[in-house]
């Protein structure tokens, strides 16, 4: 999973019209993993993170402030990473305060 996280970054070497195309979906994607990390009692942050690197969170915000972003995407990323921020999952919040973004 964090694989497939991970490549679609950066947006840069995606041509606008796949941009349109994927990224949306992808969103959906990172969307559905935000929510499940913060509404279930199964822990399946130990899966997505890596050593000094959460790529989950990271993606959110190199999405967010990416000028291919357009204002619904960019919105729909920060409220996701203020999701994030709120679950209470403290190994979670601890691997971010400690990962390079």
């Amino acid at each position: 999973v964090n694989t497939l996280i991970s490549d679609m970054l950066p947006l840069s070497q995606w041509a606008d019209r796949a941009i349109e195309i994927m990224l949306p979906a992808y969103v959906e994607l990172l969307k559905s993993l935000v929510h499940h990390l913060a509404a279930t009692p199964v822990d399946i942050f130990t899966f997505l993170k890596v050593e000094h690197n959460f790529p989950l969170f990271s993606s959110l915000i190199n999405i967010a402030v990416s000028p291919k972003s357009d204002s619904l995407t960019r919105s729909k990323c920060f409220g996701l990473i203020v999701t994030m921020l709120q679950a209470e999952n403290s190994s979670m919040i601890t691997h971010i305060n400690q990962s390079k973004a």
